[in-house]
């Protein structure tokens, strides 16, 4: 196992954004969306939708991902984490 450590930058930043990918198609797809995996990767990198698919469910996939961006950036402490901002993340 060893023997792969310590990533390189790019193969990290690939399982990053596989992990955000991932999260954000089960997450709509608990929901109902009509999205597939292919489906909500291809939308997020590229800003095409499928065709066919629900306008509703590609703005969801485009919300729970900026959503996951901004929870990741409180994460690592790009942003500041203050009370208000906690009275409202537990509001949502």
């Amino acid at each position: 196992m060893n023997t792969f450590r310590p990533l390189s930058k790019e193969e990290a930043e690939s399982i990053e954004k596989d992990k955000k990918y991932d999260h954000i198609w089960s997450s709509n797809a608990i929901e109902g969306s009509s999205l597939s995996k292919y489906e909500t990767a291809a939308l997020l990198e590229t800003g095409l939708t499928a065709h066919g698919k629900p306008l509703a469910d590609h703005l969801a996939a485009l919300d729970l991902s900026r959503a996951y961006d901004y929870v990741q950036e409180l994460a690592i402490g790009k942003l500041p984490l203050d009370e208000l901002l906690f009275v409202i993340l537990i509001a949502l």
